[in-house]
């Protein structure tokens, strides 16, 4: 992996959105479709250091329930990039409402999942 190099005065990034993204965000700054290896998105000509995996939130949920698996190889797959991130699309409303919902039951369930999400040695989220 190369270091992230500094962009240059005046450069606007190309989005690069994953071929297989079903509903794309939409940017303010150009974008093309392309195949990425990991992630729903990056940056043209970063593709090798930049990578940021979005999901909703019923998206998580399942992920982090029936789809653990296949979830942890792909949080696996991006620990190799040095810019990497996992966004979370959800309203605040929305939120609150499965917060709302599990505050009968203790602890929160999703926050569980998430605390008990590790990788070898990497501890994705504490």
């Amino acid at each position: 992996m190369s270091k992230l190099p500094l962009a240059p005065e005046g450069w606007r990034p190309t989005i690069v959105v994953d071929t297989r993204e079903q509903t794309p965000l939409s940017f303010s700054f150009p974008s093309i479709i392309g195949t990425l290896p990991t992630a729903d998105y990056s940056v043209s000509g970063l593709e090798e250091d930049f990578a940021v995996e979005r999901k909703s939130l019923p998206d998580l949920f399942g992920s982090l329930t029936s789809g653990r698996d296949r979830f942890r190889r792909e949080l696996q797959r991006l620990l190799a990039y040095p810019f990497r991130r996992l966004l979370v699309i959800g309203s605040e409303a929305e939120i609150a409402q499965g917060m709302s919902r599990a505050r009968g039951m203790g602890r929160h369930p999703l926050g569980d999942q998430f605390a008990g999400l590790t990788l070898g040695d990497s501890q994705l989220v504490s």
